[in-house]
């Protein structure tokens, strides 16, 4: 099998997403891995290409998590996230249908195709994920606060998944929404990142689903994903080493910044 033709800066940046995904799953820049959706949507030339290419890297990284975060995760919370990502997926899938079926759409004096509203929504989504953690950022002292833990309603859990599962199939991209309803709930910390790498390696399997019936795994863009295994491999085993010797924080926040060019370069 033959992999897209990419060019050469193309690949480079290809191979740096891969190993920043490898990196966030391992914790460290918890979140950078959002970088890896607009670089390898510029990378490709496409959303349609990037989503089917990035599926597989990312199931390639959270198996890794999962192994070393087994045992430690919140069923409860993990159940409720888990059932609305379901419905957030097969809403997405009717999203991904309309626009693959989408010739042109003319607004004004200019004339969309699906290929190009779907890159947009990717830069909306990359944009909001940056304004997201900023908020977060801003707003983390409340958290720090001698205030009891949350306990989420089923109802609130199924939202929140929901959520979740439609901006992930659109965009691989429901960190900041996941955070924002686990972070109230001050789990103990290694609960809580094994609770999120559950989460995201059952969503991105259930993700396989409407990409399949979709179409998308073309053989080109499986191989795509097969030859950036090693570096999400690489990238997982360099975020465990780095974790034990440096904070990523200034690591994540240019990353985030980055991620804010690229998705403006989306929509704009």
């Amino acid at each position: 099998m033959t992999p897209l033709p990419l060019t050469f800066p193309g690949w480079i940046a290809a191979a740096v997403a891969a190993t920043i995904i490898g990196m966030s799953k391992a914790g460290f820049g918890t979140g950078a891995g959002i970088i890896a959706v607009p670089l390898l949507t510029l990378a490709t030339g496409s959303a349609q290409h990037m989503l089917p290419v990035l599926l597989p890297v990312l199931i390639c990284g959270d198996v890794f998590s999962i192994v070393h975060y087994r045992g430690k995760i919140n069923r409860r919370v993990l159940s409720m996230l888990a059932g609305g990502c379901i419905l957030g997926v097969a809403a997405a899938w009717a999203v991904l249908r309309h626009l693959g079926d989408l010739q042109e759409v003319s607004l004004g004096s200019t004339t969309l195709t699906g290929t190009t509203i779907l890159n947009r929504l990717v830069g909306v989504i990359c944009v909001s994920f940056v304004l997201v953690q900023m908020w977060r950022f801003f707003s983390a002292r409340g958290l720090e606060e001698d205030t009891p833990p949350y306990r989420p309603a089923i109802m609130h859990g199924l939202a929140v998944g929901t959520a979740a599962g439609l901006t992930s199939t659109l965009a691989h991209s429901a960190g900041p929404i996941i955070a924002v309803f686990m972070l109230p709930q001050k789990l103990e910390k290694s609960v809580f990142a094994g609770t999120v790498v559950a989460y995201f390696f059952v969503g991105n399997l259930i993700k396989v689903i409407p990409f399949t019936a979709q179409n998308m795994f073309t053989a080109e863009r499986l191989s795509t994903a097969v030859v950036l295994f090693p570096f999400a491999a690489a990238g997982t085993l360099l975020g465990l080493w780095l974790n034990k010797r440096i904070k990523g924080d200034h690591f994540m926040m240019a990353l985030y910044a980055l991620t804010l060019i690229m998705g403006m370069r989306l929509l704009f």
